[in-house]
């Protein structure tokens, strides 16, 4: 779960807690005031929800969405996304065109514990309190069967370590995008975190990434991204109603991490840096 989203579900958790302990039922009325609005193009009350908390998300998510945005303004007419491996997709929120999010199946364990993968449930709450969905797909880019020139942008944010084959899984993106159509994502910075997780097939070097990307888009650009140190380890911690302290001080931390980030502190990498961000243009004709 991205770390607003899991905010304010914990803000409203505790409050149909302390609810129910006054004698008031608020059990499955969450979920229906999620899925308020959502017609004629409006955004749901999930929707509005999450954009009241971006600026205390992850700084990774919110630098994806600045992406997207301005993509979005630079698009003539219409704009589709294809969110790769998006879960819940929550920084494509507030978009006005229509996002495709692809996922592979949660079967292991190691999916399980790490909330990785697609599941039945994860699938119907995103179609229900998204308004710019158009749907959720299980799909493994590797062997993708999505049409060619299909979608201006796609958008892969921490997939492609977990990827075995990551040259089919980037040279399908190429074939399903338009023409001059751009590749949005981000991965573990190999510069700077060496040793892959235990979920992890590989951490990228920038000069590897560039290398990869180099083969199938043009005008590829790698940024380092996202400050270590403590403030991202304090903004990382997940809510919980058994740490009401650090559950408030973490959404301030990472606050702080993005604006800190923004406005030039930290340097440009790639030492201390924690991710790669990458944007690149399709090719005319990838190879």
């Amino acid at each position: 779960m991205l770390l607003a989203e899991g905010y304010f579900m914990w803000i409203m958790s505790s409050f149909s807690h302390a609810a129910s302990n006054a004698g008031y039922h608020t059990e499955g009325r969450w979920n229906d005031i999620l899925t308020l609005g959502g017609r004629d193009g409006s955004m749901t009350m999930f929707e509005l929800l999450y954009r009241s908390v971006r600026p205390f998300d992850h700084p990774l998510y919110q630098r994806v969405f600045r992406i997207l945005r301005d993509l979005q303004r630079s698009t003539d007419s219409g704009f589709r996304v294809l969110d790769v491996g998006g879960r819940r997709s929550n920084y494509t929120i507030g978009l006005t065109g229509q996002v495709l999010i692809t996922d592979v199946p949660r079967e292991t364990s190691q999916q399980h514990q790490l909330d990785l993968g697609a599941t039945e449930e994860v699938r119907r709450k995103v179609l229900t309190r998204r308004s710019n969905v158009e749907d959720y797909l299980i799909d493994d880019m590797t062997s993708t069967t999505l049409p060619e020139k299909s979608f201006d942008v796609a958008v892969a944010v921490e997939v492609l370590e977990h990827v075995d084959d990551d040259e089919t899984f980037v040279r399908n993106v190429a074939r399903v995008l338009k023409p001059n159509g751009w590749f949005v994502m981000t991965t573990p910075n190999g510069d700077f975190l060496r040793i892959p997780y235990p979920d992890h097939r590989r951490h990228y070097q920038r000069d590897h990434l560039v290398q990869l990307l180099t083969r199938y888009f043009s005008n590829v650009d790698v940024q380092y991204a996202v400050n270590a140190g403590r403030l991202i380890r304090w903004g990382v911690h997940r809510p919980t109603m058994r740490s009401p302290f650090r559950t408030l001080l973490s959404p301030t931390a990472l606050f702080l991490c993005d604006r800190l980030e923004a406005s030039g502190l930290g340097g440009i990498g790639p030492n201390g840096k924690r991710h790669l961000v990458a944007l690149a243009q399709v090719r005319q004709n990838p190879q």
